[in-house]
């Protein structure tokens, strides 16, 4: 019998920014495709598959990036699930962001090893930007 795959649903995300979702829930339903990133972002030249499923449109403004951005940090989660996400929001063809600042955030978080490692200061540095 196959495994059935659960990628990260636009839908999903909606529920979280909503707040009706927890963050450790949305993480635990994404876990399997996160969990893949994680091993295989460490490995220089791995072809890293992203897998998300825009069932609705998506709109990310300054508050649903900070509330990500802070829920994901303030409980310690694996900052790669921030870069995944992130990932996934940049090749969407329904996600659309408020701003070019939060594009541009978003798409910098998508890529930290071109951009910069995610640390505490860059993480504060972008938090007091969303602002």
């Amino acid at each position: 019998m196959a495994a059935i795959l659960k990628y990260m649903k636009a839908s999903d995300l909606n529920l979280y920014f909503s707040n009706s979702l927890q963050i450790a829930d949305f993480v635990k339903r994404i876990d399997p495709e996160t969990s893949n990133y994680i091993d295989l972002v460490s490995k220089t030249g791995a072809t890293i598959p992203l897998h998300f499923d825009e069932d609705e449109a998506i709109y990310i403004n300054n508050s649903s990036l900070s509330k990500l951005i802070a829920d994901l940090t303030d409980n310690d989660y694996n900052l790669a699930i921030l870069s995944y996400i992130c990932d996934c929001l940049t090749l969407g063809d329904d996600v659309d962001f408020s701003n070019a600042t939060i594009k541009e955030i978003t798409f910098d978080l998508a890529d930290p090893e071109i951009n910069g490692s995610l640390t505490k200061e860059t993480i504060s540095t972008i938090l007091n930007l969303l602002k």
